[in-house]
């Protein structure tokens, strides 16, 4: 019935980069229905009573027609270690309610905080964000991530990551890492590259 998801931050009662998100609605919507929202997403979200204090996560899950919001706390989980998996098949351009194939490869992780999908080898996402890696005091993201995230938008259009092609074979020559969401915004080391495990 809502086979689209939107989860946005809210932050000490506020809701965090708003246009981003409505645009990747508008954009969702357009792509999967041939359609415009029906819905004012701005309209939904100022009739949410929200928690003033603390950092919580709301679920939009919508269709073309409707939507319907969820709220519930939030606690960020570092993210220190990741295993390459190669998933040549996964598809995950719309950011769907269903993460039945995302969990999958989450999955085999074996250990790690959180799984490095690769396709032919090419880097392309983390199963809960976008990934950047630091290099010689630049950001760099994957040019081609399986979901364009709204943090990465947001980044990309202040020139704070650089896109480019990304390959694991090249991994060693990069210090760090980060995975940024809409809950991940601060470009901050979180792990070193020694921690990357490749299948």
């Amino acid at each position: 019935m809502y086979p689209l998801l939107e989860t946005i931050c809210i932050d000490a009662g506020t809701f965090r980069n708003m246009p981003g998100h409505a645009a990747r609605i508008e954009r969702s919507c357009q792509k999967l229905f041939g359609v415009r929202p029906a819905f004012d997403v701005h309209e939904i979200l100022s009739k949410t009573n929200v928690p003033p204090v603390g950092m919580h996560k709301c679920r939009l899950r919508y269709n073309a027609q409707t939507a319907v919001v969820e709220i519930e706390p939030y606690t960020l989980k570092p993210i220190r270690s990741l295993r390459c998996v190669e998933a040549p098949h996964l598809t995950y351009d719309l950011k769907y309610a269903n993460r039945d194939a995302l969990n999958a490869v989450f999955a085999e992780r074996n250990g790690c905080d959180d799984v490095l999908i690769t396709q032919a080898g090419w880097v392309r996402d983390t199963s809960y964000g976008n990934i950047c890696f630091l290099k010689d005091g630049v950001w760099y993201t994957p040019e081609q991530p399986l979901l364009c995230g709204t943090m990465r938008e947001w980044m990309l259009a202040a020139q704070r990551v650089t896109p480019r092609p990304l390959h694991v074979r090249d991994l060693h020559m990069y210090s760090h890492f980060v995975v940024i969401n809409a809950f991940r915004h601060v470009l901050w080391p979180e792990g070193m590259m020694q921690s990357l495990q490749q299948s």
